[in-house]
């Protein structure tokens, strides 16, 4: 019995240093990737700083930087700073996406001396005085308020007192003939930005006429001078009938030649223009019968369906 016991006690014994050893070679490989994880840090670390040591006074290419032709920045390079000014560029409309040195010629400088217009470019170095030398077209920012995008930052309510600037013409029309169209600011209708036109049925929401586009419209009004109404002479008979439907119903039942004719034929170029009949038929008649009758229509009624008068 006391032999088992030792040799369970023995077992035990063994037991327990097999797990001590086991337990100390794991401690020591651990111990050694620590060593190796720190070395190579290190190591790291170390070849950073000399790579930053050795740019400070060379590039990449192992070239002193102070020898090296360096070029000026980029549009790209200046974007990455100057992103708003950028996008602005990007999304405006008109001719201001050139390279940032086209009108930047002097940046980033800060010597003493040097005034506002010598650091920004003046707009009258490129566009010279597009609209007139008074103090106030001078003043190209009271208008056009983002230089980087000068067509998309006018602001219509802004620039409402200078139109007649620019628009003389319009003006003119407006003012000459006087119509529902002058009593209302420019902004009413040309609103949101410069140069929107907006469709004529935004405020004329039920024209005589089927709206098909503001050519149509237009056709017959200008729309700053909308009483006086010019047309061609393709302007189709139902145009017309949107205003005067009796005449263009007579023209349709007759089997007359009047109504083969467009309106337009007789009542040529400008509204409200009536003929004589004898601008087409001259004299058709003796001279003693047109004394005794007269008028054309006391015979041959209505000129748009002749219908004779017995």
């Amino acid at each position: 019995m006391k032999n088992i016991s030792r040799r369970k006690q023995f077992s035990l014994f063994a037991f327990c240093c097999l797990i001590s050893f086991v337990f100390l070679i794991s401690q020591g490989l651990y111990a050694q990737e620590e060593a190796a994880e720190h070395n190579s840090e290190h190591s790291t670390e170390k070849a950073t700083e000399q790579s930053a040591n050795q740019n400070a006074g060379q590039e990449d290419t192992g070239q002193d930087i102070y020898s090296q032709d360096i070029k000026p920045l980029t549009t790209r390079e200046c974007a990455r700073c100057h992103y708003s000014v950028y996008m602005s560029i990007k999304k405006g409309k008109g001719a201001h996406k050139k390279d940032c040195t086209f009108c930047h010629k002097t940046y980033h400088s800060f010597q003493r001396g040097l005034t506002w217009d010598e650091r920004v470019p003046h707009c009258q170095n490129c566009h010279d005085l597009p609209h007139g030398d008074s103090k106030e077209m001078k003043q190209c920012l009271k208008c056009h308020t983002n230089a980087h995008a000068p067509l998309a930052s006018l602001d219509m309510k802004s620039i409402e007192p200078f139109c007649t600037t620019c628009h003389s013409q319009q003006a003119k029309e407006i003012k000459d003939y006087p119509s529902a169209h002058s009593a209302v600011n420019c902004s009413v209708c040309h609103h949101d930005t410069h140069g929107y036109r907006p469709l004529c049925t935004e405020c004329h929401d039920k024209p005589h006429t089927k709206f098909i586009d503001n050519a149509s419209c237009m056709a017959c009004h200008n729309p700053h001078m909308p009483t006086n109404i010019n047309y061609g002479t393709d302007v189709p008979n139902e145009v017309c009938a949107g205003c005067h439907p009796d005449p263009v119903e007579r023209m349709k039942s007759t089997s007359a030649a009047h109504g083969r004719l467009k309106c337009v034929f007789c009542h040529a170029e400008k509204h409200g223009n009536i003929p004589t009949c004898q601008s087409c038929h001259s004299i058709p008649h003796a001279k003693k019968m047109i004394e005794k009758f007269g008028d054309c229509s006391k015979c041959h009624g209505n000129p748009h369906d002749l219908n004779m008068k017995k």
